[in-house]
């Protein structure tokens, strides 16, 4: 985000005066607010390698999803909707790549929603963490209760702090 820079010139509030000390203060507040970039949303191309389920299960994600992400200085918001996926083997996690080759450098855990055929709907539990920076694993819940076979929907938004 690049904002337009504009001289100091209003010391005694005639709006015709100014010192080279409040200005230089003024530049480096300048400076300081475009060292944090921003991106718009990025779509991350449909790729089925990128949805994985742990300890022996599968998760199968057809093309219809949606997957994008965003940068703002330091932080890294994921936006997702898998819908009509399939789970089988009772994985305790469905696992997403994290778009953009980013590196976590803090463990967060956030809610997002999931509904399942058959069981019913729910809050689960994303977790990201440095030694897992690479994922986000959604949970069921905090217990580990593993994901049941069938049709199943997760939807999220996660913000997280990068490297």
């Amino acid at each position: 985000m690049s904002i337009t820079r504009t001289a100091m010139i209003d010391d005694d509030g005639t709006g015709t005066t100014g010192t080279i000390l409040n200005n230089a203060w003024k530049q480096e507040l300048y400076t300081q607010i475009d060292g944090v970039t921003e991106s718009g949303w990025i779509d991350v191309a449909f790729n089925p390698a990128d949805f994985t389920a742990a300890a022996g299960g599968t998760w199968t994600v057809a093309g219809a999803t949606t997957f994008a992400y965003r940068v703002t200085g330091k932080v890294l918001t994921i936006a997702f909707a898998a819908l009509n996926t399939s789970v089988a083997g009772g994985p305790p996690s469905l696992n997403i790549r994290i778009p953009g080759g980013f590196t976590v450098n803090r463990q967060v855990g956030q809610p997002f929603n999931y509904a399942i055929g058959g069981v019913g709907t729910g809050t689960g539990y994303m977790e990201v963490a440095p030694a897992i920076n690479n994922q986000l694993r959604l949970h069921r819940d905090m217990l580990g209760t593993a994901w049941a076979a069938g049709g199943t929907h997760v939807s999220g938004l996660f913000v997280i702090s990068i490297a």
